[in-house]
């Protein structure tokens, strides 16, 4: 079941967020659903340097990969935030001529001393120039989660940058 969200407003986009997003259950893989744009004061900021460390949230990153990429390791916060965590991404170039307008999908992970579960819906970001945001909720706060951004077309590099958030 593919789920497609837009956003009209700001309005929308809290609404899509926190009452969409609240009503997935975290642990109800296999659900789709797409990210939606971002402008303003949310858009990642220069990007900081990667910890070997678990990553507290927020944090900004870059990207190049040709498949699947793991991000860092992070443990989402508690108290208001309430083991939520947002992932805002963008591309910015490709050898792929054709890039623009091709998705990338984002798993959110819970990690384990067995395989790894997932949290939530895979996300699927457009990739157009514009970061796109989507958060998951219902996150275990006491454990350490990253998320994969997958690239399901073809062998070419892809670059981008984008931020994780508690909201």
């Amino acid at each position: 079941m593919i789920r497609r969200l837009t956003a009209v407003s700001t309005a929308a986009l809290l609404t899509t967020t926190l009452f969409t997003g609240s009503a997935l259950a975290a642990d109800t893989p296999g659900k789709e659903a797409n990210a939606l744009p971002t402008t303003g004061p949310e858009t990642p900021g220069p990007v900081d340097k990667q910890s070997a460390r678990a990553a507290t949230l927020p944090f900004n990153f870059t990207f190049e990969f040709r498949g699947v990429l793991r991000a860092r390791s992070f443990t989402p916060p508690g108290r208001e935030s309430r083991g939520k965590a947002c992932v805002s991404l963008r591309g910015t170039w490709s050898d792929d001529p054709n890039w623009k307008g091709k998705i990338v999908k984002v798993r959110m992970l819970e990690e384990r001393s067995g395989p790894d579960r997932v949290k939530g819906p895979e996300v699927d970001f457009k990739l157009d120039g514009t970061y796109y945001k989507y958060c998951w909720t219902g996150l275990t706060v006491a454990r350490l989660h990253h998320f994969d951004i997958t690239k399901p077309w073809g062998p070419a590099v892809l670059r981008g940058d984008g931020s994780a958030t508690p909201r």
